[in-house]
């Protein structure tokens, strides 16, 4: 980099909008003001302008050495930083964007004793003993992951069991049956109800085989897999909640896959 690109950025990082940043906003990250980030674009512009005119033959209009240098610096400095500050390429709109603090990707990760606690909660009352819904292999686990579809990041509220289209998809406890139709993005849904404010889904299905009000035992065919809904293939998507709040569901899942419906006889 050159010394005058070099003097340029040691004045935008030295600006006040730069350097009470930081404490203005209690100590916390936050984006950079327009001004600061028109004299970072400036600078890059500024680069920019000195590699084209390092393309063209010098004609001598201006004389020749360090004078010539040091004017056309100041002149293509100048250029540059009108350029930024128009913003007439959107280059600092852009760039200010990129910035904000919210654009980055921060999961909501609960504190430790709300996560302990809430872990605690689910051990005094443990669902029902649950069966493999489907018999399919394990395509996408519970948690933080980028969505297949989306390519962005996701936090998977369930887990995703890989099986052919029309395959039975079974209770994997007893329960009632609070909902059954089409909800955005799950596309086919069936909701059981079940003791202690628990609920399992099951989504994307290509068909539901049960009704609002219907009570259902363990291993009982309630739909057939499918693709509806937000789905990148057939698949079930098998959700476990408490109280409404997702829980992983592997973890209480007969230990066997090949326990699928295994105890009813339908």
């Amino acid at each position: 980099m050159s010394m005058e690109a070099t003097a340029l950025t040691r004045f935008v990082l030295q600006q006040q909008p730069y350097a009470g940043l930081h404490a203005r906003h209690g100590g916390q990250d936050a984006a950079p003001s327009r001004a600061v980030v028109a004299e970072l674009v400036a600078l890059f512009l500024f680069q920019v302008v000195q590699a084209m005119r390092r393309t063209v033959p010098e004609t001598g209009l201006l004389g020749q050495g360090f004078a010539h240098e040091l004017y056309t610096a100041w002149f293509d400095q100048e250029v540059a930083r009108v350029l930024a500050h128009r913003d007439e390429l959107g280059l600092t709109a852009l760039l200010q964007r990129q910035l904000e603090p919210s654009r980055a990707f921060r999961p909501a990760v609960p504190r430790p004793a709300a996560a302990l606690a809430a872990y605690r909660r689910q051990l005094a009352t443990p669902p029902p003993p649950l069966v493999w819904p489907v018999a399919g292999t394990l395509s996408s686990p519970f948690g933080w992951r980028h969505h297949p579809l989306l390519g962005t990041p996701h936090h998977h509220t369930g887990i995703d069991l890989a099986a052919p289209a029309g395959t039975l998809v079974r209770a994997a406890a007893p329960g009632r049956v609070v909902f059954s139709g089409v909800e955005a993005g799950y596309g086919h849904l069936v909701i059981l109800a079940h003791e202690d404010g628990y609920q399992t889904y099951y989504a994307h299905n290509a068909e539901n085989l049960v009704a609002v009000g219907e009570e259902v035992a363990r291993g009982q065919p309630i739909a057939r897999v499918g693709s509806t809904g937000r789905s990148s293939g057939p698949h079930l998507h098998f959700e476990l909640r408490q109280h409404g709040q997702p829980r992983d569901p592997l973890p209480w899942l007969a230990a066997k896959r090949s326990q699928v419906g295994a105890a009813s006889g339908r």
